[in-house]
């Protein structure tokens, strides 16, 4: 992954410390940059998806007094984030050089794939560490070529089917449910066949998990619309309480991540419960999910993704029991 991490002198510019490492390569350097620079860097990648016709790039170091050209004399930091063609593979390219007055200059050109989801929520993290600190962190693709969309969980997690789990998974179902229920949504059966005039009256709506680690809490509201994932005015707050759960995270040593990794996986969770299969006729099945579900409020950002593109890591434990 890249991880930046700025440090203001003032409110517009500071020093940006850059680390990347990806398939054995690492570097680090640093530079300075205003800050607007580094915003107008992610505002780009803030679209869905992204279209970059030309890569954006970021570029600082050492700057000769004699010279006119905004282009350093000297590159210590360079970012660059493309895409082959319209409907490529993001791509990122991170040259690094650390001078040393006691030995060569080190430097390194580190290289990685990138998904969508991931360069949106690197891009508002670049804002909130400008507004507030922290750093930024782009993390490389895990799926490769067959398997774009793909975010991985932050935090190795045990395998979720322990008690806990299992009773806020189902308070997590009858919530939603309770959800569909208000909105006066009237849904045949789910073991009711349905044909396709039928199966097509029903769009499904889109749910918004917002993960509240604050607050211990897993925020349920229906969104505009399915294009639109903000908050409807006309939707109520739905909440599951997740006390129980922040708890036993706190005993963890990534408290934080290992609470939204387990949140991450009930609504992974909700999302299996709306997906249903009817029949169309003697041969075709036709998949249909009754609602989609984003996620949001995730460390450092606001930005949603879909929760069906994540990848859970496990860290297994074989004494454990792993039936639901």
């Amino acid at each position: 992954m890249m991880t930046l991490h700025y440090i203001p002198e003032d409110e517009w510019h500071g020093e940006l410390r850059v680390e990347a490492r990806h398939a054995g390569f690492s570097g680090k350097a640093e530079a300075w940059f205003n800050a607007e620079e580094l915003r107008q860097f992610a505002a780009p990648l803030k679209t869905w998806p992204p279209a970059l016709n030309e890569p954006v790039k970021l570029q600082g170091g050492y700057f000769s007094d004699s010279t006119t050209s905004s282009a350093p004399v000297e590159t210590r930091v360079g970012i660059k984030i493309g895409q082959r063609g319209s409907r490529g593979r993001y791509w990122v390219e991170a040259e690094l050089t650390e001078p040393n007055d006691e030995i060569l200059p080190q430097s390194a050109t580190v290289r990685f794939f990138a998904e969508p989801y991931a360069l949106m929520r690197f891009a508002d993290q670049v804002e909130a560490m400008l507004a507030g600190g922290g750093s930024a962190g782009l993390v490389a693709s895990t799926g490769g070529a067959g398997q774009p969309g793909i975010m991985t969980a932050r935090q190795k997690i045990q395998r979720p089917f322990t008690p806990l789990f299992i009773e806020l998974r189902e308070a997590c179902h009858a919530v939603v449910e309770r959800m569909e229920k208000d909105s006066t949504r009237q849904l045949p059966p789910d073991d009711r066949q349905m044909m396709t005039e039928e199966w097509e009256q029903f769009d499904p709506g889109l749910i918004i998990g917002t993960i509240d680690w604050e607050g211990g809490q897993l925020i349920l509201n229906w969104a505009v619309d399915d294009e639109n994932p903000i908050h409807a005015a006309r939707s109520p707050y739905y909440i599951l309480d997740l006390q129980a759960l922040k708890r036993e995270a706190q005993a963890t040593t990534h408290p934080r991540a290992w609470f939204e990794s387990y949140a991450l996986f009930l609504l992974s969770a909700a999302q299996d419960h709306f997906g249903d299969f009817f029949r169309d006729g003697p041969t075709d099945d036709i998949p249909y999910n009754r609602h989609l579900i984003y996620a949001r409020g995730m460390a450092e950002t606001a930005a949603c993704m879909w929760i069906k593109n994540i990848i859970f890591t496990y860290d297994d434990r074989h004494d454990q029991a792993e039936t639901a």
